[in-house]
């Protein structure tokens, strides 16, 4: 201050300036000084003279109106002021950043944020509340659509009239992108970009609610591939992903411009039909998909051979809601499934209450895993030229505790559509390697216990270890076990070679290994011979006519000369009378079994059977 008061007269007649002064009660103020150099008629300076003003609180106003001018250019939010007349007064740097508009193009060219049909929807809320806010978009110099969101606020007059408006606006595009996005993956399958489950549904209930029943009609078709697990199970989801796309081409590449394609699940599809002139027009698309999945699918060296099962059902025809409509499709997938697979089923209200029985098996199929209610039965395998009972098979049986013996027959059927033969086929192999060794431990020599294991059983990640540790749980002789496997699953091309692997590491721990129903699967002599078998199961189904009809015979002649020539044992299934025994036996048939030798028995009854000697004549039927 004293630096100030020292220029006046010296470098300047008048001084002006602000000081911050400490008070003796310890208060900071901000003290404005104004003086001047007063000077007699001669120009000698007589005096000074000046004023002292306590300017403490205008200068906080002024800092807290520095500080807020600096927030409103630093915030990342566009603000825009203008008057009453709409004729902009100011912008932020964000403002002009986020819309590519300077304030002198807006004084210029005005906005067209602010036109008359925007006026006339904003301006009841701004009279009503004072403000107004929501999205609008617009495009940008790239030709993109950008995303805004906009704060309209009134300012009042000193008369509480409306004197200006404050906008505000957010750039919202990357959040709306972004929500586009997820709402996309939300309604999308993410492999293979087909509308999901959740978008179907909503498709079939616009169309439901779109259609007039009396002059139109809509069908659904359910397609659910054949043999798609087999490819998950052995070579695993990477396999399994390249073939779904695969079959998501091909399906696209046959279907009408106006219908919809859908995956609803892992391997279903739903294809959706809207311009049917007669429900021939949805058998026709079935018949055309599923000769579309006919060819095998070649993905790089390997072809998968597919094929799928179509179920279809028709609005209004067969339902009147968009869930009753999916589940009669698929309850008719099912049906074409269980009718021998690579087929169409058009619904009926017949199927409705066979699928509610089929689904209550289940339940109960999965309780009596859980309660322990399944039983093993053993069927003897007899030498033929002794007569001597060499090892036995072990059959699933299940004494229900309320419905009585149900049939494999009713069951196994179930338990392979629903996932829950690998369960099975785990329990009978831990059971028959327990029951193998009580066996063995009681002086019980009678050879191996086989048991049929499935596809879905052997492609289980940990099908050799559950194995290896019954071995070692019971100290099994392996040879004790033998593992039946159909010729049709070795004969797959999609998981033959896997197979084939798991197959050998069996043998490499000492397991014989079995092909069963022999004769059904068209192997060729050349796969045959890499297999690691020790033994061919001749289907009953030839030996049956072998002593009647001369194609099964000739047959049955065929395979055993084959596996006398690959060193195989043969095992004649469904042996039942003495003219197919000594026939078998003539041609040098290694061993059977069938109702000649016994049926399935319990352990006790086997043990029994096995004590009494050699075996010959037709045991009892059951």
């Amino acid at each position: 201050m004293r630096h100030e008061l020292a220029r006046l007269g010296k470098e300047a007649e008048r001084v002006e300036f602000t000081h911050r002064w400490l008070s003796p009660d310890g208060e900071q103020l901000v003290i404005h000084l104004n003086a001047m150099q007063r000077r007699d008629h001669t120009g000698r300076a007589v005096a000074a003279v000046g004023s002292a003003q306590d300017v403490t609180e205008r200068e906080a106003i002024l800092e807290t109106m520095r500080l807020w001018s600096q927030v409103i250019e630093t915030t990342a939010e566009g603000m825009l002021l203008v008057n009453r007349d709409l004729r902009p007064l100011q912008v932020n740097a964000a403002f002009s950043q986020i819309t590519g508009l300077a304030l002198e193009g807006l004084r210029r060219d005005g906005w067209r944020f602010f036109d008359d049909v925007f006026r006339r929807q904003i301006q009841p809320a701004l009279e009503r509340v004072g403000r107004w806010q929501g999205e609008r978009t617009s495009h940008g110099a790239d030709g993109q659509l950008n995303y805004h969101w906009f704060n309209v606020g009134v300012l009042l007059d000193d008369t509480g009239r409306p004197g200006h408006y404050v906008v505000m606006v957010s750039d919202v595009s990357a959040l709306r992108r972004s929500q586009s996005r997820l709402d996309y993956l939300a309604r999308h399958d993410s492999l293979t970009g087909l509308p999901n489950r959740a978008a179907m549904m909503e498709y079939l209930h616009e169309q439901i609610i779109a259609i007039d029943p009396r002059e139109g009609a809509m069908a659904l078709l359910y397609l659910d591939l054949d043999r798609f697990k087999n490819v998950n199970d052995s070579l695993g989801q990477h396999w399994g992903d390249r073939v779904l796309l695969a079959v998501s081409d091909r399906l696209r590449g046959h279907l009408p411009p106006t219908a919809v394609l859908g995956r609803p699940e892992s391997d279903e599809f739903m294809v959706m039909m809207t311009d049917l002139r007669s429900p021939a027009d949805a058998v026709a698309l079935a018949e055309a998909l599923l000769e579309a999945l006919r060819p095998a699918l070649k993905v790089e060296h390997y072809e998968f051979a597919i094929g799928a099962s179509v179920g279809i059902a028709f609005h209004p025809q067969h339902a009147g809601s968009v869930e009753e409509l999916v589940k009669n499709a698929n309850i008719a997938m099912h049906r074409a499934k269980a009718r021998g697979r690579n087929r169409l089923q058009v619904f009926s209200e017949q199927m409705s209450t066979e699928i509610v029985d089929r689904l209550a098996l289940e339940a109960q199929i999965r309780a009596a895993l859980a309660r322990g209610e399944f039983q093993l039965h053993y069927q003897p395998k007899v030498e033929l030229a002794t007569g001597r009972v060499v090892g036995a098979e072990a059959l699933v049986r299940w004494p229900h505790p309320s419905q009585g013996s149900i049939a494999p027959g009713r069951f196994v059927p179930v338990a392979e559509e629903s996932g829950l033969i690998a369960e099975l086929g785990r329990w009978v192999m831990s059971e028959a390697a327990a029951q193998a060794a009580r066996w063995h431990a009681e002086g019980l020599r009678m050879g191996h216990i086989a048991v049929n294991v499935a596809g879905p059983q052997v492609w289980r990640g940990d099908f050799l270890d559950h194995i290896q540790g019954l071995l070692r749980r019971y100290d099994l002789e392996p040879s004790l076990l033998q593992v039946e496997i159909t010729e049709t699953l070795l004969m797959s091309d999609a998981t033959q070679e896997d197979t084939v692997r798991r197959l050998e590491a069996l043998r490499d721990l000492g397991l014989k290994l079995a092909i069963d129903d022999f004769g059904t699967g068209y192997s060729s002599l050349s796969r045959l011979k890499r297999l690691p078998v020790a033994t061919l199961k001749i289907d009953q189904s030839f030996v049956n006519g072998v002593c009647g009809d001369a194609n099964d015979a000739a047959i049955v002649r065929a395979i055993i000369a084959m596996a006398r020539t690959l060193g195989l044992a043969t095992v004649a299934e469904g042996v039942e009378t003495e003219e197919q025994l000594s026939w078998l036996r003539h041609e040098g048939c290694d061993m059977g079994q069938g109702y000649l030798f016994g049926k399935a028995l319990p352990a006790a009854a086997f043990v029994a059977l096995v004590n009494a000697g050699t075996v010959g004549t037709a045991g009892p039927r059951g």
